[in-house]
């Protein structure tokens, strides 16, 4: 009867070390997966940092670029001529929709 246990006794013992190595593979399979999902949470949040900069410094520059339009178009507005007053008019709409559509990027942020 001891010879028949024998080779029940070793497929259970391979079996054991199949099953340990299996958790050993599957636990080092979880830890790199874990570690490649913290590096790719880590380069998005780089990534949306630096586009939140890119989109700061963006809004900036075109203020800037606007601010002497609008500075054109206010002393246009205070004209006798009604032609060069509604044009200035006009203009003063155009750049403050476009600030206004600055402002609203900002909040989507």
């Amino acid at each position: 009867m001891p010879h028949l246990l024998l080779p029940v006794l070793l497929g259970i013992a391979v079996f054991r070390r199949q099953s340990r190595l299996h958790r050993q593979a599957l636990a080092a399979l979880q830890a790199r997966l874990d570690e490649l999902q913290r590096d790719a949470a880590a380069r998005a949040e780089s990534s949306e940092r630096a586009m939140t900069t890119t989109l700061s410094q963006l809004r900036h520059d075109l203020r800037g670029i606007l601010s002497p339009a609008m500075l054109t178009a206010d002393r246009l507005t205070m004209s006798d001529d009604p032609l060069t007053r509604r044009a200035g008019e006009t203009m003063v709409t155009a750049v403050e929709r476009a600030v206004d559509r600055l402002a609203g990027t900002k909040q989507q942020e």
